[in-house]
């Protein structure tokens, strides 16, 4: 057991051999991909800034500064690569509290970088005029026009373009309340129609 490993010869382990003897624990009930990730997250990451710290001695400062070591630039690292570090971090060290190794989980106590989400691209009319054109004549323009005029997903809509070969018209089942695709040959551009509304094909 880990309590005899660890305890029996060692009161104050250091963070590192805690750690070695956590994923080993963890090997056998998380799937082979999932232990490879903390393997190379603790490996790369933690053991080699704070491998030598007891864990009675480890504290949030001690994680806040290395996140911060490791976010900046010349590092490259994400922010949602450091804080996958903060989410084992935390999980290991929970651990060693239930096992009585330490009293409290000094993760807990720092702050993981908020990951940074890329900005949604926008497709403004000029953009959609641009696109159309390049897919004219092409195998892949009836589904890029659904996806500008619908948003519907790539699978959706190359599963709407195959099981409706020879256009989308009103009442395909693919699409529903009978929606197709109006595109203006004169004036490329998209609409989403619904039957009724007065519009014809074009």
């Amino acid at each position: 057991m880990i309590e005899a490993a660890v305890l029996g010869k060692d009161q104050d382990p250091s963070l590192g051999h805690y750690l070695q003897e956590w994923l080993a624990h963890t090997r056998g009930r998380v799937r082979a991909t999932t232990y490879q990730g903390y393997e190379s997250l603790i490996r790369c990451y933690a053991l080699p800034a704070l491998g030598e710290v007891p864990v009675s001695e480890l504290s949030p400062l001690h994680l806040q500064r290395l996140y911060s070591a490791l976010l900046v630039p010349e590092r490259r690292l994400s922010a949602g690569t450091v804080l996958n570090l903060h989410l084992v971090l935390t999980q290991a060290l929970g651990q060693a509290v239930r096992w009585g190794i330490c009293e409290r989980n000094p993760v807990k106590g720092a702050q993981p970088p908020r990951p940074v989400r890329p900005e949604p691209v926008v497709v403004d009319p000029a953009l959609a005029q641009r696109i159309v054109a390049a897919l004219h004549g092409s195998a892949v323009e009836l589904p890029g026009m659904l996806a500008i005029a619908t948003g519907m997903r790539r699978l959706s809509c190359c599963y709407a373009a195959r099981s409706h070969a020879g256009g989308v018209g009103t009442g395909d089942p693919g699409l529903p309340l009978g929606r197709r695709v109006h595109a203006n040959r004169q004036a490329p551009s998209l609409a989403l129609l619904v039957p009724g509304a007065g519009l014809g094909r074009g």
